[in-house]
């Protein structure tokens, strides 16, 4: 028996060894072929299931009330590291995570606002092979002069500097202008990013009962739409129409111009803008000498029109994307605000954006009625959930009813309202970790209720709290030099009226105004 179990150990060895050659070329073959062929699509799978095997761990292993903190932290890590070396769409999907900030700990929004668009470059011989294949014509027979080092990288394009021949330019002059070239491994890589994408989201879901799977579609279809710059192409030329049609608007924003004969599905070519810096940048602005509240009150109003009286809303205006330039001689206008990268937009229909315009001003106004009535019809179940969806709407405290809601408005129109009361610091800060485990529980078991029903949640809600967040980010960059709620309520208040002219648009903010001082006077009358 012995020799008999020798014999087949051996036997096993020998087909283990015979065979080891064979696996190990499989393998070899296998990493070339997706090195050097299928833009390492297996590579970026293998890091993305590693880092949910880690995170299932982490959360089903590790996790205590007393650990909380710590767990949240080193999975976040991991999990921004891998979208980060992952980069194309793995970048995108974490920029569209962060808009779940409702059901987010503190720790992920804190890794996740780190995932900025710089990204590694691809080679000049393979954006020839991009530019040419789009145009059907060699670079030099359209351009008179192509920069081969790119002037900017990002998730899923890079952006080189050239000189358009005057043949190919709108106006038959030629002209410097920004060449958007599409990362050739983008197209490799995007249905199966996507199919992972969702498989992610899925055992998140399950794990850790969070709604998550509900955005999938919505958020596949944006960026897929991301990836056609002809899409892009027709937002930019649709939203300088409808800046240019807002009287206080035109010529204080603009859209860099499209020049449609040489661009396409994988390039875009624009009117090049030589420009200051961007909104956010006090030092560009002070070395110009000008004030950071009047660019930011245009930022806010600019995007204020677009959500609450377009619909047509820009939804990634990052601090690349929001740039100050000099104004071009003959303006009337000193400086202007320059809005790129016009891929990712949504559309709000007219109902929901009037909706979306009236829940604006009520929670700013701290009308209970009327904010939950409208919450109600988007799923969210009761006024604790409406008052949480509003504040975390508003990145403010919002109080709906009572001797709360004047102080809330008095606070707001005070300038204050973007501070955190410091009673608010020290309680977080005396709190144990179960105290602040516990806290987060009920946090996630209130925001939970905010996507009760998610079939009826408006998908379009979430990109456009990502736009909000982002031009918050800018104006606090700014040391809150605006007053953004103000301002914002008050385009919402113009947004809300059934007409579009002009003299509607006023009524509605004069009637707005009204209520706001009548509440004011009312605070102080109860304060006597």
């Amino acid at each position: 028996w012995t020799v008999s179990c020798c014999a087949m150990a051996q036997r096993s060895r020998s087909r283990l060894l015979r065979g080891l050659p064979v696996l190990v070329g499989v393998g070899g073959a296998t990493w070339a072929a997706d090195e050097l062929y299928w833009h390492r699509v297996l590579q970026r799978s293998a890091r993305t299931v590693k880092a949910g095997i880690y995170l299932l761990w982490q959360y089903k292993v590790c996790w205590t009330p007393e650990t909380s903190d710590l767990v949240h932290g080193r999975v976040a890590k991991r999990l921004v590291d891998c979208l980060r070396r992952n980069e194309g769409l793995y970048v995108k999907f974490g920029q569209a995570m962060s808009t779940m900030d409702i059901v987010l700990p503190q720790e992920y929004k804190n890794e996740l606002r780190t995932l900025h668009d710089q990204a590694a470059t691809f080679d000049f011989p393979e954006v020839r092979n991009v530019v040419e294949g789009e145009l059907g014509k060699k670079i030099e027979d359209v351009f008179s002069d192509f920069e081969e080092k790119p002037i900017a990288s990002a998730s899923i394009a890079q952006v080189h500097r050239a000189t358009l021949r005057p043949e190919f330019a709108a106006d038959g002059q030629g002209l410097p202008v920004a060449v958007k070239v599409q990362k050739p491994n983008i197209k490799a890589q995007n249905g199966w990013d996507l199919f992972l994408y969702k498989i992610v989201l899925l055992v998140v879901e399950r794990a850790f009962d969070l709604p998550m799977v509900w955005t999938y579609d919505y958020t596949r279809q944006q960026l897929s739409d991301e990836l056609d710059f002809r899409v892009e192409a027709v937002h930019a030329k649709r939203a300088q129409e409808e800046l240019d049609a807002c009287r206080h608007l035109k010529g204080k924003v603009v859209v860099p111009k499209v020049q449609e004969k040489v661009s396409g599905q994988r390039v875009l070519v624009m009117e090049w803008i030589d420009a200051l810096g961007p909104a956010s940048d006090a030092a560009a602005l002070q070395k110009a000498n000008l004030k950071p509240s009047d660019i930011m009150r245009t930022a806010m109003e600019a995007f204020g029109h677009q959500i609450f009286s377009t619909g047509h809303v820009h939804c990634d205006p990052h601090p690349g994307n929001l740039l100050v330039r000099l104004s071009p001689p003959g303006s009337a206008q000193r400086w202007q605000l320059v809005l790129l990268d016009h891929g990712l937009y949504c559309e709000l229909n007219p109902k929901l954006r009037r909706e979306y315009a009236d829940f604006w001003v009520s929670a700013a106004l701290g009308d209970t009625e009327k904010t939950v009535k409208i919450c109600s019809q988007w799923g969210i179940v009761d006024q604790d959930a409406a008052e949480l969806f509003a504040s975390l709407t508003q990145f403010r405290r919002v109080r709906l009813g009572g001797v709360g809601r004047l102080a809330n408005l008095a606070q707001l129109y005070s300038g204050n309202s973007s501070a955190i009361p410091d009673e608010v610091k020290t309680k977080r800060a005396k709190m144990t970790p179960k105290q602040l485990a516990e806290a987060q529980t009920q946090l996630k078991a209130r925001a939970k209720k905010i996507l009760g029903d998610t079939s009826a949640f408006p998908r379009e809600l979430l990109f456009v709290g990502r736009s909000l967040n982002m031009i918050r980010s800018a104006n606090f960059a700014l040391g809150t030099a605006v007053n953004r709620v103000a301002i914002l309520a008050e385009c919402a208040a113009a947004g809300s009226t059934l007409n579009n002219d002009a003299l509607s648009k006023r009524f509605e903010i004069m009637k707005f105004h009204l209520r706001v001082q009548s509440l004011l006077g009312l605070y102080c009358l109860v304060q006597w």
